[in-house]
């Protein structure tokens, strides 16, 4: 296939990463935002689950035990007002293990977000750099491709005033000169006007003027005017 027919869109190159972004946040964000929305379903999903911690229970029981026994000591031992002390001492204490678990829900809770919050910003900047490398190397490839396609046209038309200043051997000389030129990234590839000048003169023999054929003899019988290491033609 003609390498410059089908060349990359460098956005499109960079969305296959960026694309992940937006898809990553939600399932990252989405339990929180969620909660966010009906902050008492949040809670009361909570303290569904609640139950007595056994250091709570511990505790409860030695308070009551205090309680009572300070009630005997004051003669209020099975009173109504020891029980109301009782029950309003229970209370307290189950209120407080209560709070300590709602307290730790919410610690968890937060943590958590804490690590979406830093899960998501190292992935957005991962798939960010990619996106970024991926729209570079599109662009650097479709320049190459183009400096190549560009040195192509310009081995057409240095093959042409390669071909009028120097005859066949300046039109090859003119097209790998203007191919090189694009291939290197010298879009002025070789100079190929003189080259033809070089040819056309006496010292190679006139390929331009005599049209490709060997120079003629010199009358007394002397050498050819063309060097016999000339690569462009040989007797």
């Amino acid at each position: 296939m003609w390498p410059f027919s089908n060349p990359k869109n460098p956005q499109n190159e960079a969305n296959k990463y960026l694309d992940k972004i937006e898809p990553m946040l939600n399932q990252q964000y989405d339990p929180y935002l969620s909660a966010g929305r009906d902050p008492s379903a949040l809670q009361n999903q909570w303290m569904s689950d609640y139950q007595q911690s056994p250091g709570q229970k511990f505790a409860m029981d030695e308070a009551l035990k205090q309680q009572r026994g300070y009630a005997r000591a004051n003669g209020m031992g099975g009173t109504e007002s020891q029980q109301l002390g009782a029950g309003r001492l229970a209370a307290a204490l189950q209120n407080d293990n209560m709070q300590q678990y709602f307290n730790n829900n919410k610690d968890l809770f937060n943590t958590g977000f804490g690590a979406a919050q830093g899960y998501s910003g190292d992935m957005s900047n991962l798939y960010g750099t990619q996106g970024q490398l991926a729209y570079n190397q599109a662009r650097e490839d479709n320049t190459g491709w183009n400096d190549i396609l560009q040195g192509l046209l310009q081995g057409a038309g240095g093959a042409a005033m390669g071909f009028a200043t120097g005859g066949l051997p300046g039109a090859g000389i003119g097209a790998l000169g203007g191919l090189s030129g694009g291939m290197s990234g010298n879009k002025n590839g070789w100079d190929v006007s003189k080259f033809g000048q070089n040819m056309n003169n006496s010292k190679y023999g006139g390929f331009a003027s005599n049209q490709g054929q060997p120079p003629a003899q010199p009358s007394s019988g002397g050498a050819p005017m063309y060097p016999p290491a000339s690569p462009f033609w040989r007797q």
